[in-house]
Parts: C-alpha cells; sequence; structure tokens
C-alpha cells in the first residue's frame, strides 16, 4: 500500500492507535518501515486508523507555540 500522501506524523499516531509503541517510518515508495520488528500492524490496520490519527493530528499534533 503506498502511504505517501499522509504526513509522517499522522502515520506514527495511526500506528499508536494500533497499540504499537516502537518506531515506523515512510520510505520513499510510499511503504511503511517497521525496522526490522516482526509483530506491527498491518497496512489495512493502519488504514482504518488513518481518519483518527488526522483528526487527532489536526488536534494536538500540529498546534504552534
Amino acid at each position: 500500500m503506498d502511504f505517501s500522501e499522509y504526513n509522517p506524523a499522522v502515520i506514527a499516531i495511526a500506528a499508536h492507535l494500533c497499540g504499537y509503541t516502537k518506531s515506523v517510518a515512510l520510505n520513499a515508495d510510499g511503504t511503511l518501515e517497521w525496522f526490522g520488528e516482526s509483530t506491527h500492524p498491518s497496512d489495512s490496520e493502519i488504514n482504518a486508523q488513518l481518519s483518527a490519527a488526522q483528526t487527532e493530528y489536526d488536534t494536538n499534533g500540529a498546534k504552534t507555540a
């Protein structure tokens, strides 16, 4: 799945909403990098949380001083 249209912070929040507490990154090809972890959310689990993650980011994560 290609997640390149999403802010990496939103992807991280989606992973957290799935119960994942380690690092995730967005690769240049739009795939997700789990840094060798064998247990992590699936693309479909991340996709299911993106709307809630975007709302969380818009409400709390994108604030500036």
